[in-house]
């Protein structure tokens, strides 16, 4: 459309790196298909879009969910020319069968017990500090600070040792995530001031 490189890279690249190596996953399977059947992976019919679909979920028993991402994935990379995919009744209604006939499961997380837990971590090897190994005192440290923080994994890992501070005398301390982390559920160009610190309360008083 006589866009620069520059230009029509990003415009074909709009969502964050994450989400676009998951959609060049599913591309690369849609594409080697398209090319195991001599189909042009440019311009797909809805018959062809319906085979691949059928084949996800017959042969390699994929959920509807990982099908569901398919269709995202293949319409945003056709672009314009795939829009005729993201509004077919049909193949709403093919989808919609499959979650119909495999409905998403629910998952029986393990039980477990948190006092329990706790407890153990008073125990060897995490106890006394100076015996523990770099390995266990690292486990501790990290379920701690997920438990305390009530954080996922992605801020978790963004935050930046040098930038931990404690307040009074390390009666608490301010932990905060690296310049250009961007929480899954902010837009970019928020940025990662908006990103709060997590303040974590001492146990001392608790606690030998």
């Amino acid at each position: 459309q006589g866009f620069s490189v520059e230009v029509a890279e990003r415009i074909a690249a709009p969502q964050r790196s994450s989400t676009r190596t998951i959609y060049k996953s599913k591309w690369a399977l849609f594409g080697k298909g398209c090319r195991d059947n001599s189909v042009d992976f440019s311009s797909p019919s809805v018959k062809q879009i319906s085979d691949f679909f059928m084949y996800l979920y017959q042969d390699l028993n994929s959920c509807p969910s990982t099908i569901d991402g398919y269709t995202t994935a293949i319409v945003d990379t056709l672009g314009p020319s795939g829009q005729h995919i993201a509004h077919n009744e049909d193949l709403h209604r093919l989808l919609s069968s499959f979650h119909r006939d495999r409905p998403k499961s629910s998952r029986n997380l393990p039980k477990w017990n948190l006092s329990v837990v706790l407890n153990e971590l008073t125990k060897a090897p995490f106890e006394p500090m100076k015996d523990s190994d770099l390995k266990h005192l690292t486990l501790k440290t990290a379920f701690l600070l997920a438990l305390a923080s009530g954080k996922c994994r992605s801020e978790i890992h963004a935050w930046v040792a040098n930038k931990v501070s404690n307040l009074g005398q390390w009666e608490k301390v301010a932990l905060f995530p690296s310049s250009d982390f961007i929480a899954k559920n902010q837009l970019a160009r928020e940025g990662s001031q908006s990103v709060s610190p997590v303040t974590i309360l001492a146990l001392t008083t608790i606690v030998d």
